[in-house]
């Protein structure tokens, strides 16, 4: 599919409210908000699946009816279409097939089709990528990964370091607590 074939189709869909770059953006500022709306997001996206894929079952159907009609009308005005006589069935094959309402058809059976790929490609990132994320950065979260800086208090440190030295003038050892300064066991 070539450049200008996305584009128009990444248009469409943002003129349709479907805005992934959006949808898809987590912060880590807003996990619950995120988490909150992922069910929400997930639900539209299957909505908007569900459309495409009827539009695309009707852009199929619609296929069919026009070929039918063009049978039709080449088998009535044969010459109108470029037959002397009552055109043989290849004849009249080649001559649907190649016609502007049917190629047309074809073009936007192809576009729905598209439609419907990308779409179903997003609710998969949505459901799959962007829960995975929010995933990720709950258990960064969790594990503490973005922790607040803590002011260390220079008086604890002060009265840690003088409970050390009291024991120490008591005679008694910081992990052999029970022992006499001659190393006896009381």
């Amino acid at each position: 599919m070539d450049t200008k074939k996305i584009n128009r189709l990444n248009d469409q869909l943002v003129r349709e409210g479907v805005n992934f770059k959006d949808d898809m953006a987590v912060s880590k500022f807003s996990l619950d908000e995120h988490l909150e709306e992922q069910s929400e997001i997930h639900y539209r996206y299957g909505v908007i699946r569900a459309q495409a894929s009827f539009e695309r079952d009707k852009a199929e159907r619609r296929i069919k009816i026009v070929e039918a009609e063009m049978y039709e009308r080449i088998r009535k005005e044969p010459k109108k279409y470029g037959f002397d006589e009552k055109p043989t069935v290849d004849g009249l094959k080649h001559a649907v097939a190649v016609s502007e309402e049917v190629t047309g058809a074809y073009e936007e059976a192809f576009a729905s089709r598209r439609k419907l790929a990308a779409i179903e490609e997003a609710v998969s990132a949505i459901a799959f990528s962007r829960m995975g994320s929010l995933k990720a950065l709950k258990d960064l979260y969790n594990g503490q990964y973005w922790s607040e800086a803590v002011a260390v208090n220079p008086a604890s440190k002060n009265l840690e370091h003088a409970d050390i030295a009291q024991e120490q003038r008591a005679g008694l050892r910081r992990r052999g607590r029970g022992r006499t300064p001659s190393g006896d066991n009381e």
